[in-house]
């Protein structure tokens, strides 16, 4: 980064400012507990005045990333970029946790540090006390984030940092998460179980469409036991969904043979622009800028985001 600066040209007109960061990435299969991606944006360069190490997110992709590296080395025809990233991951794995409640600069240099939501990580910001922003990102993905899942449970004295949060994602390549609608995914009642709710205008939930694909195979059955299946595939679906933030690669798993063009464009919003894919509202900006914190004396806490988009295109 500071090669990058330092060749970049006049310091009061760059042609490119390079920042040093990382993306702390969480996600979790129930809305209570998922926070999402966060970009810890630091302001300085210079030797000593940067963190020793990252600080990942505690629920992230590692467990994941574990699955696809057995994965990858049981497939016979696994070479180049997979032993790669197998090489990778099995380093990865071998760096030991850091410890738990120990000041950030007490911590061994090799570790992998962790925090379990945003407000662990801004407390290990503070211990640092160096400059820096984190700015949530692909906030309203479906890809991670489960049917239900909210800004409202971040929006508290612990998992909120006015200072630090100042800015918000809104487009990126992956789409964007600018707009709020009234919709759900799946409903769940007040003993925990899911319930597949019907279309609404132009949107058609996921389990809502395995429903349909399942009407589609029905053929000679009779109409009760047609109906019997379409009900129980959008349960099916339903309940997957909550249990574990169905994505596209489960989908399979509940209705069979299905290929991608059966789905159509259920779970989208097809009457915004590139939304993002499986759009979760309540992560988008428009909800969380509406939201109200009236639990805290005086003045309700409140979100004072500025907008930004990204490429995020991974290269």
């Amino acid at each position: 980064m500071r090669q990058c600066n330092a060749i970049a040209g006049d310091d009061a007109n760059p042609d490119l400012v390079s920042f040093l960061g990382w993306e702390w990435t969480q996600a979790s299969p129930t809305p209570e507990n998922h926070f999402g991606h966060k970009n810890v944006i630091l302001r300085d360069t210079e030797e000593y005045r940067v963190p020793t190490r990252p600080i990942a997110a505690t629920q992230s992709g590692i467990e994941g990333l574990r699955a696809m590296r057995f994965a990858s080395l049981m497939n016979p025809l696994a070479a180049g970029d997979y032993l790669d990233f197998n090489r990778y991951a099995r380093e990865s794995f071998e760096i030991p946790r850091c410890p738990q409640g120990v000041p950030v600069r007490d911590l061994p240099e090799d570790c992998y540090e962790e925090a379990a939501d945003p407000g662990v990580l801004f407390e290990k910001l503070d211990d640092w006390g160096f400059p820096a922003l984190v700015i949530p990102h692909g906030t309203s993905w479906g890809i991670h984030a489960p049917p239900g899942a909210t800004l409202e449970n971040q929006l508290t004295k612990e998992r909120h940092d006015p200072t630090r949060q100042k800015l918000f994602e809104i487009y990126s390549g992956h789409g964007a998460s600018e707009i709020h609608r009234d919709l759900l995914h799946v409903e769940v009642d007040a003993a925990g179980e899911a319930h597949c709710p019907a279309p609404q205008g132009d949107f058609e939930p996921c389990c809502w469409r395995a429903g349909e694909i399942i009407r589609e195979r029905c053929d000679s059955l009779a109409p009760d036991e047609c109906e019997r299946r379409v009900e129980e595939a959008r349960q099916n679906f339903a309940q997957a969904a909550v249990v574990g933030g169905i994505k596209t690669v489960f989908r399979e798993q509940v209705v069979p043979g299905a290929v991608a063009e059966d789905w159509l464009e259920c779970g989208q919003l097809p009457d915004s622009f590139s939304p993002a894919y499986t759009y979760r509202p309540q992560m988008s900006a428009q909800f969380g800028l509406a939201l109200g914190d009236f639990e805290q004396p005086g003045e309700p806490g409140r979100f004072r985001f500025g907008l930004i988009a990204s490429s995020d295109n991974h290269y």
